[in-house]
């Protein structure tokens, strides 16, 4: 057997290859690295004879370069008065495009798509992301090619826009809240407050791709515009027609990205069938489709629906041949299998975990959706039917919440990209050649599967205590590798920190259980995370301040309560205070316990502290001089930010502790912190 791919399908994705190297150093402006790639390119179409690919790989990156280094030419003038359009509205900030580039705007005021803004200000550099475990918005902007902020000095005046978008937005807009959410989510794809939980519950099921605007539903849209059309007008004029209203809807989501590569791959299919003489195969359509929406959006490839969508698109090309001389259901299964195969890997990689009961919710909700997809086509510009729209909130929140029941999801943890493309390789390759290597693509996929499931936990520590950065909060995380134990101390976060922080860390660290928690008291900043998590991750034990014992053994992790709840009139002084022993390492949590509370504990510390969580976040009415000399703490963390509500850590704090040569590591200069000790009892720090 030869491993080779065909004749003409080769120089397609010798093509595509060429366009993702070079957009790669575009982006990091990197040009006199492009010749090296390219001539290897040339090389190889050169000595294959193909001269004709010779002048479209040419061509295409001399146009490619072109467009992109107009773009980047900067439009602002000595005198800084510039002019500008709204190309997108998010949640309190814009993107404003000026030229062919478009720049990040943040701003309380209200504009809409399309206004026009004169102002005089200047660029500023994108600020770095949060945690390495959240949402990076940072890289988000960067895969909508935006590369720089705005910062505003002067508004001149704004423009209204007369914008047909903005026109059929108030057209549909109602005074009911979950009628505009619904609205929003099934036409626009776009949520609101309003439907943020049927939202959530979609995600947690995962199926989102079923709900938000996707090239499934652009399917949908085009055979219920191609059938019932082509009963009304001849068969060429009904397939324009229903191209035309396919642009007129991507006009309307204002050429977003995932909509855009939908209606492309359609398009060249369409086009393939009805005006080629010579046929491309699925995997020259797959190539062309691929290069258009690059050319399109020259950073698109950095999108996770890019990124997704190609992946499913070119595995099922290759697939469905193989498929379709089966049953219906057959077809059924086997697709859905596949899905949940292709999606897992990426899935693994961007969110840290892997839904095991999203290939059963793909078949149950997949006709539902498509019927309300359907339905909303027709009666969204017929305002007396919008009363619809409550109906289907109403089905969708209380079939997901059903859903939930037996919704099973796994936290892997984040892996390397490398593993993530043996596995699509894996994938790839098998559907080439599954007849020939049966025996040996499943030993490889089983044994691959089998090192992403395991990975995080062959490199983490033997013990570890993490606190992680959360503001002017407090969450700790103790992790006991080999007695797969894990213990919280707090579950909060600080004003303005996301509400699923500590569950995003969960699912990235590949932890799906904690078997204690304990909150040390009652103010919001120690357990606002809590209820979130709770709805993640498997918890076994939650302890407050009131009901706590004197001592408890988890794993190795012995840990004797010092203070606990005594009805105080500063809920501070009812914080848990926790004597933890590992390994021989001794740590003292404390959590906003003030001095009162350090002067009736200190009987009970005659050990040294290897670490100490500095009591309150630092804060001064903590962390007495006294106390620091009796405990000579030899690493202090502060879980702490010095934001415009407090300042934390207090000088007087940071004073006495350098007094007594603690180690100082704070969260708000080093982020996350983890204190490891591996099984000879060594410590170290890290920090991410």
């Amino acid at each position: 057997m030869r491993f080779q791919l065909q004749k003409f399908h080769q120089q397609w994705f010798l093509i595509v290859i060429s366009f993702v190297i070079s957009e790669l150093f575009i982006i990091n402006k990197l040009y006199y690295m492009l010749f090296l790639p390219l001539s290897l390119l040339f090389f190889l179409l050169y000595w294959q004879r193909q001269f004709w690919y010779i002048f479209l790989v040419g061509l295409g990156v001399i146009l490619h370069l072109v467009i992109t280094k107009f773009s980047w030419q900067p439009p602002f003038h000595q005198s800084g008065i510039l002019t500008g359009k709204i190309s997108y509205v998010g949640n309190h900030y814009y993107f404003i495009k000026i030229g062919l580039k478009e720049y990040y705007y943040v701003a309380n005021i209200t504009l809409h798509l399309g206004d026009k803004i004169n102002f005089q200000g200047y660029l500023t550099n994108l600020s770095t992301s949060g945690n390495i475990y959240q949402f990076n918005f940072k890289y988000w902007l960067h895969s909508n090619g935006i590369e720089q902020a705005i910062k505003i000095q002067k508004i001149i005046n704004i423009q209204a826009s007369n914008d047909l978008r903005e026109t059929v937005s108030n057209y549909l807009k109602d005074q009911d809240v979950i009628i505009n959410g619904m609205i929003s989510l099934l036409l626009y794809g776009e949520r609101t407050a309003a439907v943020n939980t049927l939202y959530n519950n979609f995600v947690c099921l995962g199926v989102l791709h079923l709900l938000v605007v996707s090239g499934y539903h652009i399917n949908v849209l085009f055979l219920l515009l191609n059938k019932l059309l082509k009963r009304i007008i001849p068969r060429q004029g009904s397939w324009i027609l229903t191209c035309g209203i396919l642009l007129f809807y991507l006009y309307l989501l204002n050429f977003d990205l995932t909509t855009l590569k939908a209606v492309i791959i359609l398009f060249v299919s369409l086009f393939n069938t009805n005006f080629c003489k010579k046929k491309f195969n699925h995997n020259q359509r797959w190539c062309a489709s691929f290069l258009l929406t690059l050319l399109a959006y020259p950073s698109g490839f950095l999108t996770v629906g890019f990124i997704y969508g190609f992946s499913m698109t070119l595995l099922f090309a290759n697939l469905w041949s193989k498929i379709r001389p089966l049953a219906y259901w057959q077809q059924l299964l086997i697709l859905n299998g596949f899905i949940f195969l292709v999606a897992s890997g990426w899935n693994i990689y961007f969110n840290f975990s892997v839904n095991f009961t999203s290939v059963l919710f793909n078949i149950i909700l997949t006709p539902l959706i498509a019927f309300i997809y359907i339905i909303n086509f027709i009666i969204v510009f017929i305002k007396p039917l919008h009363l619809c729209y409550t109906w289907f909130y109403f089905i969708l929140y209380h079939y997901s919440l059903g859903l939930l029941k037996i919704n099973f999801a796994w936290n892997v943890g984040a892996l390397n990209f490398a593993i993530i493309c043996c596995y699509y390789l894996l994938l790839l390759l098998a559907c080439y050649y599954i007849k020939h290597l049966k025996k040996v693509f499943i030993s490889l996929f089983v044994i691959l599967i089998g090192v992403m499931f395991s990975f995080n936990f062959l490199v983490k520590p033997a013990y570890s205590i993490t606190m992680l950065n959360v503001g002017n909060g407090q969450t700790i995380i103790m992790e006991d590798k080999w007695h797969s134990k894990v213990i919280a101390f707090d579950l909060g976060v600080g004003y303005g920190a996301s509400s699923t922080l500590v569950s995003d860390y969960l699912r990235w660290k590949g932890i799906n259980w904690i078997n204690m928690v304990f909150i040390s008291h009652r103010h919001d900043d120690h357990n606002n995370n809590l209820s979130d998590v709770q709805k993640k991750i498997w918890i076994f034990k939650l302890l407050n301040n009131d009901s706590v014992t004197e001592k408890y053994q988890i794993g190795d992790f012995t840990l004797q309560v010092l203070h606990h709840f005594e009805n105080a009139g500063d809920e501070n002084n009812n914080s848990l205070v926790i004597l933890g022993t590992i390994n021989k390492h001794h740590f003292l949590l404390m959590g906003d316990a003030s001095k009162t509370v350090e002067n009736k504990i200190l009987n009970f510390l005659w050990q040294p502290i290897d670490l100490l969580q500095v009591s309150h976040h630092g804060s001064k009415s903590a962390s007495s001089e006294e106390f620091i000399s009796k405990i000579k703490p030899k690493t202090c963390f502060i879980s702490g930010a010095n934001d415009n509500h407090h300042k934390f850590p207090a000088p007087q704090t940071l004073n006495i502790l350098k007094q007594y040569h603690c180690q100082i590591y704070q969260t708000n200069i080093s982020h996350n912190l983890v204190y490891n000790i591996n099984e000879s009892a060594k410590s170290y720090l890290t920090t991410f």
